[in-house]
């Protein structure tokens, strides 16, 4: 027997607030098109270590360190040369950065993309690259139909515990918008220039619990250990955010 309407709002109310947690904090590039086969392969980057230029999202810092390493993994298969900048180094490079870009123009003109551009050049004068990469994870608006998810550019499962094939119905009247997490990264020449910035869905960081009887449907949020985990799913996003700028002919 199906629970009254106002039960079955009340249970998809309570996991729509628990999926959007952080969703105000969400970026707002647009999901990247996968670059074609066979492109061309950067010369030389100088890799930022993630969030330095934007916070890290609470609840993700369990699983940065095995997103950048998926990164820079993928970066040298695409690339001739990565270098890498201490996190302390890095930090005191963005806010120097920040700083001239307040003293050149006012903290009214001041933009992140301004900021970057001061911050490849001059970096560029001590070291050799083609091309600086600012990555940083992002929680980003998400839609969910039953479930599934979908993101920029990837559809993932959500993950089921609890519930029989009674309670198989309060998933498939599911819809909700939710937040969830990402990879995305802007990059710059190193006289300034931006060459691109795009965004490629991760993976999920809750699971769906159904308890009760009558069956409540609820979210839980995965163990630390697994947030970011699945490599498969962290490569895919790394894939569409960063194929824009590999596709790109170099000078």
């Amino acid at each position: 027997m199906r629970p009254p309407v106002s039960a079955r709002r009340n249970a998809f109310a309570r996991i729509a607030s628990l999926l959007a947690i952080g969703l105000a904090a969400a970026g707002c590039a647009r999901p990247a098109a996968v670059s074609p086969a066979g492109a061309p392969p950067a010369r030389s980057v100088l890799l930022f270590p993630l969030n330095v230029v934007v916070p890290m999202p609470t609840g993700l810092e369990s699983g940065a360190a095995s997103v950048s390493e998926a990164l820079h993994a993928y970066l040298e298969a695409h690339a001739s040369r990565v270098e890498t900048l201490d996190p302390a180094a890095a930090r005191a490079a963005w806010l120097a950065a920040a700083q001239e870009l307040k003293a050149e123009l006012g903290e009214t003109q001041m933009s992140f993309d301004g900021a970057a551009r001061v911050l490849a050049r001059t970096l560029h004068r001590e070291r050799r690259f083609d091309a600086l990469v600012l990555p940083w994870l992002v929680l980003r608006p998400a839609k969910v139909h039953g479930r599934t998810v979908t993101w920029d550019g990837v559809t993932r499962t959500l993950r089921v515990v609890g519930g029989d094939q009674r309670t198989h119905f309060l998933l498939a009247d599911f819809e909700a918008q939710a937040a969830a997490p990402s990879l995305q990264v802007a990059v710059f020449a190193a006289d300034g220039g931006k060459l691109s910035e795009a965004v490629g869905g991760l993976d999920l960081i809750h699971l769906m619990l159904i308890v009760g009887d009558p069956p409540q449907i609820d979210a839980q949020v995965l163990p630390s250990s697994q947030i970011l985990a699945d490599h498969a799913n962290v490569s895919e996003g790394i894939a569409l955010a960063l194929d824009p700028f590999l596709a790109k002919p170099q000078p």
